[in-house]
């Protein structure tokens, strides 16, 4: 009996999706992103239906959870601080 894939998550954003998806194979999980193709994805319209992410039954906790903790890797505040670039001394370098 063949495996059952399962829909994970639903995208609005073809380009997240496929992102999603190359971190669960990155994590050794096999998934698809089905739903409107990638020649879509730069024509500049909004895209009206969705996509899903999707990987073998068997996989799908794991894959939740890898999504999950990846999110929660994600800054809340998109305006990076002084404290996430430290200072370097650049006086030894030579200029460009």
């Amino acid at each position: 009996m063949a495996d059952k894939l399962i829909t994970i998550a639903k995208y609005n954003d073809y380009l997240q999706a496929d992102i999603d998806r190359q971190l669960l194979e990155d994590n050794g999980i096999k998934a698809a992103v089905s739903g409107p193709s990638a020649s879509g994805v730069f024509s500049g319209l909004p895209t009206l239906s969705y996509v899903e992410l999707q990987v073998f039954k068997q996989d799908a906790e794991k894959a939740l959870e890898i999504l999950k903790t990846s999110q929660e890797q994600i800054p809340s505040d998109e305006n990076p601080s002084e404290e996430d670039f430290p200072e370097t001394d650049n006086s030894e370098q030579e200029p460009l």
